[in-house]
């Protein structure tokens, strides 16, 4: 197992040495680290706003969600106007 107090010590030499080489590498490390979170947070923040959007554009209160078609009791217990969309998965080749 290597001595990590002799490793430690090579590297304090080696960063004092190559002052540059390690501000750079600091700061690369700290740029990419901040890059990272930046699109994590704005991913997050535009999917809560098309959900937010999706709300005021659907103009409904509740949202019935399914793989499989719903059956006409679930349909008779909502009881109100419905608005029904059928979504599919498609594929084009070029």
């Amino acid at each position: 197992m290597p001595d990590f107090k002799w490793i430690l010590k090579m590297a304090m030499r080696d960063f004092r040495k190559n002052l540059s080489r390690l501000l750079l590498f600091v700061s690369s490390i700290v740029v990419g680290i901040a890059a990272l979170v930046a699109i994590g947070s704005f991913g997050e923040n535009l999917v809560k706003d098309i959900d937010n959007q999706a709300k005021e554009l659907l103009g409904a209160d509740l949202v019935l969600e399914n793989n499989k078609p719903l059956g006409d009791q679930a349909l008779d217990s909502v009881a109100i106007q419905l608005a029904s969309e059928v979504n599919f998965a498609s594929m084009v080749a070029f």
